[in-house]
């Protein structure tokens, strides 16, 4: 196992020619592609009255074209090479294969007609036949191995990182109850299921029109009206100092 910052400058370099700088993975130049497959006499159509491109083959309802007028040259040579297809295969026994663009032809050469690309870490099985035949392939492989491979080694996964909620499996001997005379509701499994019963059906407004929550015993002056607490955990506070009877 090895990291991307344990890669010295020749193993970096190792890697780069294994992902195709080899002369036996490269093929012709791009332009020199062009120059020659794109001799058709469509791509030497220039724009129309509107000032742009269009495809030769929009509206014909055997190709589908669906091809949008562009002002790019550029583009619109890329669509002909969708359809024209002019990028082939010089070898015999590909029977004259076309493709849409030199990447294409490119990875069929390496794939079909090159050699495996060796993975470069050393003591990894992926060597010779059992190679990549696609740089990618190679990439995620290091990726996925390598690199991510090695920080979980370093680093496992917390058993907790994902704890269960704590109101889900409460058992009914731990449950909240309403602190309030004559509320029978005493099945809450958590602090904020309470508070919203608290301040549902047991809070009273205040000169000020302030929702406030009364003292829950009759003969505390906080149970007065105009008087009782902003907060569930300030009326909690109280009733453990003075009535030593917390709501939590």
């Amino acid at each position: 196992m090895f990291l991307a910052g344990d890669f010295t400058d020749e193993q970096s370099l190792s890697v780069h020619s294994a992902l195709g700088t080899n002369d036996h993975l490269r093929t012709l130049d791009t332009g020199q592609h062009n120059n020659n497959a794109r001799s058709h006499e469509f791509y030497q159509v220039g724009v129309k009255e509107d000032g742009l491109y269009h495809c030769p083959y929009e509206g014909s309802t055997s190709t589908f074209c669906k091809h949008k007028p562009t002002i790019l040259k550029c583009h619109y040579d890329k669509y002909v090479d969708a359809h024209l297809k002019p990028f082939r295969c010089e070898e015999s026994h590909c029977d004259n294969l076309s493709f849409s663009s030199p990447a294409c032809l490119n990875r069929h050469k390496r794939e079909t007609h090159g050699r495996y690309i060796q993975c470069p870490a050393p003591g990894c099985n992926r060597k010779k036949e059992n190679g990549f035949k696609r740089s990618l392939n190679l990439l995620d492989h290091i990726n996925r191995v390598h690199i991510e491979g090695s920080r979980k080694d370093r680093h496992p996964p917390r058993k907790d990182r994902h704890p269960p909620r704590k109101d889900r499996h409460v058992p009914k001997k731990d449950r909240l109850r309403c602190p309030y005379s004559g509320c029978e509701s005493n099945d809450f499994k958590s602090k904020k299921t309470l508070s919203a019963h608290i301040w549902k059906f047991h809070s009273t407004m205040d000169e000020d029109n302030f929702l406030k929550l009364p003292c829950p015993y009759s003969n505390c002056s906080c149970s007065s009206p105009g008087r009782g607490f902003l907060r569930c955990d300030n009326l909690s506070d109280h009733l453990r100092r003075i009535h030593n009877s917390p709501i939590w």
